[in-house]
Parts: structure tokens; C-alpha cells; sequence
């Protein structure tokens, strides 16, 4: 599930490079380039809902909550209960690792300069409950991608994603035959 919200972001950090290589760099002000960065982000709620390609998530929102960029993302209960991870898992350095290192490092270097972090927040299409939310301060940023650097820590590899998510259907497969029983 975690892996496929990052599609928006890397569209999203991808125009602001552009935007503050072609506009806001040659402005030597820091809060010049963070309101523009800012402003961008926020006239992508124009493209939304956007569809995550090969899933039924929809990224519905994209909001700026002090120096926190939401993406927040709406998910049907089959996908869901298929495609989530535990919330300590997702909520771990290195998943966390993980999911900035699917931004170009330009963009992430922008973010900590910028002070700006990221957060997903997952809805329930159905109910509008929230699920899950995985936030990324940028002191935290700046933390993993020095930690990653340095070898600490790994980011999930895709087959570690992917055999999390089997088990987690797996007992939910076991828990289904034992209440038919």
C-alpha cells in the first residue's frame, strides 16, 4: 500500500525543481523560495482526485499544515486489508527510508532546506475513516537520508513490502477458514 502514494510526490517535487531552477532560485530569499514552493503545491489540488496508477487509490488532497505537506489518500476496504502494513512498520526509519528514496534527492534536499516534511494520511473511501498516517518531519528526513548514507539503516527492499503484505493476507486467509468452521 505505501508504495504506490509516491507517484504524486515525485510529480509534485519534480515541478518544483523546475519551478525554483527556472523562477524562485533567482530569488536569494529563503521564504521567497518557500512560498513558491508552497503555492505550487498547493495548485495541484487542480489535478485531484488523481487516480494511483493499478490501484483503487485516489489521492484526494494535498494540503500544507504548517511545514507538513498532506497527501491524503482514500483506499477501498479490499485493497486495504490486502495491500497495509502494520502501523509500526509503516511508521518505521526505514520505511520511512524507503519512501524518500522514491523523491529525487533534489527535491528532498529542497524539503529539509525549506524545513517542509511530508505525511500520507490513508481514508477509507467507504467511511472516511482514517486508517493510517505516515509522517515525515524534516529534521526526521534529514535524519534517515544521513542514517541511509551512512549504512545504519536499509529501506525496505519491495520483496520485503511484498512478503509483509503476503503474511498479512495469509492469516487473514486463516482467519476467514477458521470462522467458517
Amino acid at each position: 500500500m505505501m508504495k504506490t502514494s509516491t507517484g504524486l510526490v515525485l510529480i509534485v517535487s519534480q515541478f518544483i525543481l523546475f519551478f525554483l531552477t527556472s523562477c524562485g532560485a533567482k530569488s536569494s530569499k529563503l521564504n521567497q523560495e518557500r512560498d513558491a514552493i508552497l503555492k505550487e503545491i498547493s495548485s495541484y489540488k487542480k489535478n485531484l482526485p488523481y487516480a494511483i496508477p493499478g490501484t483503487t487509490i485516489l489521492i484526494t488532497d494535498i494540503a500544507i499544515d504548517n511545514d507538513i505537506i498532506i497527501y491524503t489518500c482514500k483506499v477501498g476496504s479490499e485493497d486495504w486489508e490486502a495491500m497495509s502494513l502494520a502501523t509500526e512498520v509503516s511508521n518505521s526509519d526505514r520505511n520511512m527510508a524507503r519512501i524518500i528514496n522514491n523523491v529525487p534527492s533534489d527535491a528532498i534536499d529542497l524539503f529539509i532546506k525549506h524545513g517542509l516534511g511530508i505525511k500520507y494520511l490513508y481514508l477509507l473511501d467507504e467511511t472516511g475513516e482514517t486508517l493510517m498516517e505516515i509522517e515525515i518531519s524534516a529534521e526526521k528526513m534529514k535524519e534517515i537520508r544521513d542514517k541511509v548514507k551512512m549504512g545504519a539503516i536499509q529501506p525496505f527492499s519491495m520483496i520485503e513490502i511484498c512478503k509483509m503484505e503476503l503474511a498479512k493476507m495469509e492469516i487473514h486467509i486463516m482467519s476467514l477458514q477458521l470462522n467458517m468452521k
